[in-house]
Formats: structure tokens, C-alpha cells, sequence
């Protein structure tokens, strides 16, 4: 029996799963399927051999692999042990008897050699080295001589010429001490005492010159070499030690020679918050600095004088100059009109001095009877030069003739400039402001034209209607006042719909389009959703996600060959239908779509039109295909969806 799979629907709750008896059903049919199929038998592998033999109570251990658990495989757990080295398969090892025969064998050889002397004596021939000083009556057949080589095994300690001991047979040891040359490589394993990690040394030097390393520096070398190095620009807490600050490209930034910040290294502009000054001299003389609602230059010793080859009063969008000061003449300016400038002879005033009262006291009844006269006063037209002071009816300084000073403050507002006339910004008049008599103009010919403020509206004169506003970075389109067209994050966002779009002649422009009218409010038109699978064997199937819609009309399916189109409202739906023979009816809440069978490249019509969606959690656009290749070979398969959009 197969596998039995419980049907646990798409999501929870959907009602779609198995019956909750069915499910237990296949749990009981699984289970009593799993413990049928334990017996007891023998095992064997593919490949023959036989792993566990039940009739012999065994595994096979040639067919073990892996690490045998520590304590399982020890000497002692072993059965049979060899008690002979026969029995243990040694071939380099003799045993008793061989060995008494061997050791017998070398005597019976050494006595021979050392007897060919004669009875009673020592072949004086086989000896070799340096005899100690013995009494020699005892010894006949003596030859004195050197060996050049001994052949056969010693037993002893060994000497050098100059008595040095280098092999100790008491204690059977080599003296270290007196090797020379290069070890040869040996098997460590067998040796015992011998130092194998740097750990096990004794007397290991500490410094190191006690290594006879010259490459490195001592720790009291490496603080002495810092600290030179660092004497020259490290200050010492307390120390009166000057040094200059160079920037990474040398520019001076602080001359402690001269004690001076380099000015023209800061950067610009310079910004001072509300009621920060800038303060001039010795005693904080003059201050300059803005208190939030009003700009100030506070002089409070001396004279404040304004210095420059042209000095203007202006307004605070530097449109319109109210006094001016050039080459020694001052200026009074209305709408960037001169009115009054200082000469040789006093002032001369361009148009008239009105309103002046008449006055109490002799002198002034004089100035204005000579002011009348000579200026036009009471309607008529001055002509000449005024020197002295102007005041307004109502005792308004106008003019201050003793600091030689206009009263900005009682310009006339609005300022107006007739059609035509201009306000210009700039050295070469890169910007300016007019109105022609039929239509207003800003007009920046230099750079970017930059129109800021927390909030910009672009209005109607009439109904104050906004057509446009910026705000926050934000660009809004208004239809009398209602907002349509908001620029976001994503791109824009429209409030109604996109009308009037013409039908386009370029794929890409059909494909724009199709998306503005469905998520703009426009029509939707038809488009097709393509798809295409890796190669596959004949009669092989893959599955197959298509871009679409999250919800759609099918109106028809095309494939480039013969294959088998299965169309889902989801992954798991796929999945779980997959296995779904051919010409076999999907159950009710198979969450298929669409499936067909085409014989060739061919078209098949949907009718009536299916209605397709995607069920994921969060429905996406993927259309869930499988597909199976008829073709008759291995092929790619094309699947062309004919879909109209339903949804956003």
C-alpha cells in the first residue's frame, strides 16, 4: 500500500482538509502498514553481502565502517589471543629457542676469531684500537695495529682518542653533549624522556639576546624608540610647549609661531544660531549678531563706519536700495529711485519735500519759508540743494542731515515698479523680476531658480485656488484645491484616474499602459503573461510560476508543442495536485484553475472565461503553473497566457 497523505487544506480553518475520522483513518493504515513490515531475517545489502546472519547470531563486521565507540574493540575484550609468536604471525621477532641459538651462535663465532691464536692465547690480529698499559709478559703473539672498521655487534662503552666518553655502556646512554652534524630523521615514537613541545624544554632563555635574536626590539627599546618619536608631538599635560596643526594637503591651520588660526581655512559659511555674536575690540566694542526677530551691528565705542566703494541700505530680499553711498555722496533712494543726494553745495533733491508744517519758531520759520522757496514746498517743485535735516508732519525724521542718515523705516510700502521696470539679482544680472503688463516673470538665467519656504504654493490671483504645493520634500497636484497627484517613495500616488491615454505603438508603451489604467482607474485591456521551463525529458514535468495579476480573467492558453497545462491558485495547491494522473478528475478543493492538453503549438480557448486568483497569505502576482512535456523529446516548453486584469 502507498503512503497515505492527510489533506490539511490550504490555511487554517479553510474547511478543505480531511475529515477528522478520514485523517485517522490513514494514521491507523500507515501504522499497521510500518509494523507489518518488521520482521526478524537476515539483512543484506545490494551489493550481496550479507550484514546481520540471523542463523548465526552475527554481523558482519568487514561490512562495519565507520570509528568503532571507545571501549568496544580493547585488547582485553578479545577472543583467542595468540600465545606464540608463530600463532601471531610475526615474522621479524625471534622467539626462545631461536634466540638462545643466536646468542650461542655469535659466541661460538667470537671464541673461534679471538682463539686462532693457538691454545692459551689471543690472536693478536683481530684486535683493534688502543690497549691500556698492561703487563705484556702475560701476552704472546702480540701485532700491534689499528682496525679500520669493526663488522659484528659490541658490547661496552666507547672512547674517543682523547678519552671523551661518547657511547656510556654502564648506563647506556649517549652523552648529547658530544654529537656533531645534522640528526638524521628518526621515528620519535620509540623514544621515551625525549622533549617533543617547547613546553617540556628546561632553561629556556628569557630575553632575547638569551635567543641571539638581532631582528626585534627589546620592550624597553620599544618604548624608548615612541617615545623619540613621539617627544616632537605629543604636549605633556601643563607643558608650555607650542606646535603647529598642518592639514593633510600642509595647509596651515594653526601658527604657533605667530600664535594665529589661518582664517581661510574655515569653513563657510559660518553660522551663528539666534543670539550668537560675533564681537569686535578689546572691550567687546561693537557685536554683531541676529536676536531672532531683528538683525544687529552694536557699536558702543566710537564711530560705526560702514566702508566700500559703493555702500547700499537695502531691503531685506536685496531688491531695493534705500540709501547709498559712493565716492563720498550719500544717497536717498525711493524704489531704487534717487530722491535726495548730498553735493558741494548741500543736498539736491529729485521731485519734491512735502508736508512740512508750518513752523513756532523764528528759525524754523525761516528754513521752511527758504525750503518753501527753494524746493516747491506746499505742491510746487524744489530745485537745488538742501542741507539739514527732513522731518515728516507728524516730526518723523525722514532725513538725518546731522549723521547724514535716511530713516529707513519710513519708506512707503508697498515699493512699486510700473510694467516693465525691472529688479535685477546678481554681476551680470542672472536674475530678475518684472511684470510686462500682461504677465508676471521670474526670470534666473544662471544656475538653478530655487523657490523655498516650509510650504510652496503655486495659487491662482482670483479664487486662491492651489494648483501645486511642496511641502517636506513632498510635490502635490491640486484640482481646485483637491489633492490628485502625490509624489512618494515608490513614485507617485493618484487620487482618481488617468485619463485620455492614447493606445501606444511599442510593446513596453502597451505594457505601461496596461498598468496605469488598471491601477489608476482606467480601462483595463487584455495582455499576455509568458512563461517558459527548462528542458524537459518527454513526459517529464516541472512546475512553472507565471507573472500576472493577482486576480484575473484566462481567456485562453497557448503552448509552443504538445504539453499538459495545469493552472493553481497557489504553491501548495500545485504541490499537493501534482501527482494527479492524466484524465483523472481533481477533487472539488483542488484549487485548480484551468488545465489543458494540447497536441502541437496550438491555442486553447477558454469558454466561458475562467476567473483566476492567487490564494497565497499575501497574494502576489505569481500564477502557479505545472507542465508536462508531450512533444515526444527532450524540450523547453512555452506557455502563453491570454489574461485580462481584474485587480490592483
Amino acid at each position: 500500500m502507498a503512503k497515505q497523505v492527510i489533506n490539511v487544506g490550504t490555511t487554517a480553518g479553510d474547511g478543505r482538509g480531511d475529515p477528522l475520522r478520514d485523517a485517522m483513518i490513514k494514521i491507523n493504515a500507515n501504522f499497521t502498514e510500518l509494523y507489518e513490515g518488521i520482521v526478524v531475517q537476515t539483512i543484506v545489502g545490494e551489493n550481496g553481502t550479507t550484514l546481520v546472519d540471523i542463523s548465526a547470531n552475527s554481523v558482519n563486521a568487514n561490512a562495519l565502517t565507520g570509528t568503532v565507540p571507545a571501549g568496544v574493540a580493547t585488547w582485553d575484550n578479545l577472543g583467542g589471543k595468540p600465545t606464540s609468536v608463530a600463532a601471531s604471525g610475526i615474522l621479524d621477532l625471534y622467539n626462545i629457542a631461536q634466540t638462545d641459538a643466536q646468542i650461542a651462535s655469535e659466541i661460538d663465532d667470537l671464541k673461534v676469531e679471538l682463539g686462532s691464536g693457538g691454545a692459551g692465547a689471543i690472536d693478536a690480529s683481530v684486535l683493534t684500537g688502543s690497549l691500556p698499559a698492561i703487563d705484556g709478559s702475560a701476552l704472546t703473539g702480540i701485532t700491534a695495529g689499528v682496525a679500520s672498521s669493526l663488522d659484528g655487534d659490541m658490547t661496552g662503552s666507547v672512547f674517543a682518542d682523547d678519552s671523551t666518553l661518547l657511547v656510556d655502556g654502564v648506563s647506556g646512554t649517549i652523552p648529547a653533549a658530544n654529537l656533531t652534524g645534522a640528526l638524521p630523521a628518526i621515528d620519535g615514537s620509540a623514544l621515551t624522556g625525549v622533549a617533543s613541545a617547547f613546553s617540556d624544554l628546561t632553561g629556556t632563555p628569557t630575553t632575547l639576546s638569551g635567543y641571539g635574536i638581532t631582528d626585534a626590539y627589546t620592550q624597553t627599546q620599544v618604548d624608548t624608540a615612541i617615545t623619540n618619536a613621539t617627544s616632537s608631538i605629543v604636549i605633556p599635560s601643563g607643558s608650555s610647549q607650542s606646535i603647529d596643526v598642518v592639514a593633510a594637503d600642509s595647509t596651515l591651520l594653526v601658527d604657533s609661531s605667530n600664535g594665529t588660526l589661518n582664517s581661510s581655512a574655515l569653513t563657510k559659511p559660518i553660522d551663528l544660531d539666534d543670539n550668537e555674536e560675533v564681537r569686535f575690540g578689546t572691550d567687546n566694542d561693537m557685536r554683531i549678531y541676529h536676536s531672532g526677530t531683528t538683525g544687529n551691528i552694536d557699536n558702543n565705542t566710537g564711530t560705526l563706519i560702514l566702508d566700500g566703494a559703493t555702500v547700499r541700505i537695502q531691503d531685506g530680499a536685496l531688491a531695493n536700495t534705500a540709501i547709498s553711498a559712493s565716492n563720498g555722496i550719500a544717497t536717498l533712494l525711493f524704489e531704487n529711485s534717487a530722491k535726495l543726494a548730498t553735493s558741494t553745495d548741500g543736498v539736491a533733491v529729485t521731485g519734491r519735500i512735502t508736508g512740512l508744517t508750518d513752523p513756532t519758531d523764528a528759525q524754523d520759520a525761516a528754513t521752511k519759508a527758504y525750503v518753501d522757496a527753494n524746493s516747491g514746498g506746499g505742491g510746487g517743485d524744489f530745485e537745488g540743494n538742501l542741507s539739514g535735516s527732513v522731518f515728516a508732519d507728524d516730526s518723523t525724521l525722514l532725513v538725518d542731515g546731522v549723521n547724514g542718515t535716511i530713516n529707513s523705516s519710513a519708506l512707503t510700502k508697498p515699493i512699486d515698479l510700473d510694467d516693465a521696470e525691472e529688479v535685477r539679482f546678481g554681476t551680470d544680472n542672472d536674475m530678475r523680476i518684472l511684470h510686462s503688463g500682461t504677465s508676471g516673470l521670474i526670470q534666473n538665467t544662471t544656475g538653478t531658480l530655487v523657490i523655498a519656504g516650509p510650504i510652496v504654493r503655486i495659487q491662482d490671483a482670483g479664487t486662491a485656488q492651489s494648483a501645486f504645493t511642496a511641502e517636506n520634500g513632498i510635490a502635490t497636484l491640486y484640482h481646485l484645491n483637491s489633492a490628485k497627484l502625490e509624489t512618494t517613495t515608490d513614485g507617485v500616488a493618484v487620487t482618481g484616474k488617468i485619463t485620455g491615454l492614447t493606445d501606444p505603438t511599442a510593446a513596453q508603451d502597451a505594457a505601461t499602459k496596461a498598468y496605469v489604467d488598471a491601477n489608476a482607474g482606467g480601462a483595463s485591456s487584455r495582455s499576455t503573461a509568458t512563461g517558459n521551463t527548462n528542458s524537459l525529458a518527454d513526459a517529464a514535468e516541472a512546475d512553472l510560476d507565471i507573472t500576472g495579476f493577482k486576480s484575473y480573467a484566462l481567456l485562453a492558453i497557448t503552448t509552443d508543442r504538445a504539453a499538459r497545462v495545469r493552472l493553481y491558485v497557489s504553491d501548495a495547491t500545485r504541490t499537493a495536485d501534482a501527482s494527479r494522473a492524466e484524465g483523472v478528475d481533481p477533487t472539488s478543493d483542488a484549487g485548480l484553475i484551468a488545465e489543458v492538453i494540447t497536441t502541437g503549438a496550438d491555442t486553447v480557448i477558454i469558454s466561458p472565461g475562467a476567473y483566476g486568483f492567487n490564494l497565497e497569505s499575501s497574494p502576489t502576482t505569481t500564477i502557479p503553473c505545472r507542465v508536462t512535456n508531450k512533444s515526444g523529446g527532450t524540450s523547453t516548453v512555452q506557455v502563453d497566457l491570454n489574461i485580462l486584469q481584474l485587480e490592483a
